[in-house]
């Protein structure tokens, strides 16, 4: 009971504001942590119907060993509805959730004995596990899970990287059906030329499906443009003049998608237009840098009201230490508004939600001296909480 009470009493003195600030100073901002014994994860955030926010990641018990799958569900102010882990049956860790009307969908890696393999669920609007599938059971060699997406027919896009790359593929794409079982997969990358893959989405362009996969290799941030039966419409192009690696894709329109990527020190914008399934060519986009006084490397990113909201982890000079920080920039890299998080302490960031008002929410590690904390943290449209 002690360590339960100096672990609340050091949420208290966490992050870059005063104390007063970890309660709500008014109702459309706060600061959230969650968790229990042992270590937690912010990982994924999205809004649900109801107006509250569905929070995963992962969970590990404070006597080492696996991690498991987490989820807490909060409404609209934060407060916890519930919390619940989901065993796999190995080192679970979470890549990302789906919103459905009366479910969540989450996908992450589950590694056991060396072998890991892609593990979707879905479970009910209490948490409780509906279906589950193992997409390691359709592909021979071991993949971690790099992305997930829906379509607009209700299946789901997954991007997977493997773990030991052969001569047979780096990564792969697999199309889900809404019940989760395999439609389809197409492998990427040879052991020689290893191409990482990060996102797909899908494209309807007078009634003809496509699919834009985007990831990285060597030669900097690529993408795949495949037909409705997962073969190559276009040769990777490079999108963005850099050796970054692709960390995030937004949609901006029916054919426009904004791409994060991050070079050692910095993070890079680009907006790639998508070409009809028929087209051969996608001209590459100039990029631009993230413009900030310290070393960032961006998370994830949402848009917002024609900017874009973007999460990430600024970087000390000679330390490990990463701070958390919230921003909203122009497309050209140009920062609004910037909110740092974790100064005292090592923390990292998660998935970012832009609500109907311009507020903005993510998630994120909040790093203890011995453990960590998922925290929510909710600001106004101008980034402040006052």
């Amino acid at each position: 009971m002690n360590k339960i009470i100096r672990v609340i009493f050091l949420f208290a003195l966490l992050g870059c504001d005063t104390p007063s600030n970890i309660a709500p100073i008014e109702e459309h901002s706060f600061i959230k942590y969650y968790g229990g014994v042992g270590n937690q994860q912010g990982i994924a955030l999205k809004q649900t119907p109801d107006g509250g926010f569905i929070i995963g990641g992962n969970s590990q018990s404070e006597f080492g060993g696996p991690s498991d799958f987490l989820l807490v569900k909060v409404d609209a102010e934060g407060n916890q509805e519930w919390y619940q882990t989901y065993d796999s049956g190995g080192d679970d860790k979470l890549v990302n959730i789906i919103v459905e009307q009366d479910a969540y969908v989450f996908a992450g890696t589950s590694t056991n004995n060396g072998q890991s393999t892609i593990y979707i669920s879905r479970v009910g609007l209490d948490g409780t596990e509906i279906a589950q599938s193992d997409i390691g059971n359709y592909i021979t060699e071991s993949y971690a899970c790099t992305g997930i997406n829906p379509t607009a027919s209700g299946n789901f896009i997954v991007t997977g990287k493997n773990i030991i790359p052969s001569a047979s593929s780096s990564s792969a794409v697999v199309i889900l059906q809404n019940n989760l079982t395999r439609i389809d997969h197409q492998f990427f990358g040879k052991k020689d030329e290893e191409v990482v893959l990060i996102e797909g989405f899908e494209i309807v362009n007078h009634s003809r499906i496509s699919y834009l996969i985007f990831g990285y290799s060597v030669k900097g941030t690529e993408f795949f443009q495949l037909d409705a039966d997962l073969v190559g419409v276009n040769t990777a192009n490079t999108i963005i003049n850099t050796t970054g690696r692709v960390s995030d894709v937004v949609q901006f329109d029916d054919h426009k998608f904004y791409v994060m990527s991050n070079t050692d020190n910095d993070a890079e914008l680009g907006l790639v237009s998508a070409p009809n399934p028929s087209s051969d060519f996608i001209p590459p986009n100039a990029s631009h840098r993230i413009r900030l006084a310290n070393s960032f490397n961006g998370t994830y990113m949402v848009v917002k009201q024609g900017n874009l909201a973007v999460s990430g982890i600024v970087k000390e000079a000679s330390s490990e230490k990463t701070t958390s920080t919230l921003l909203e920039v122009t497309p050209l890299g140009e920062a609004i508004w910037q909110r740092l998080l974790g100064q005292d302490f090592s923390y990292s960031s998660g998935q970012v939600v832009v609500l109907q008002d311009g507020s903005v929410l993510y998630t994120g590690v909040a790093g203890l001296k011995e453990q960590t904390k998922v925290f929510l943290i909710k600001v106004k449209s101008n980034g402040q909480m006052d």
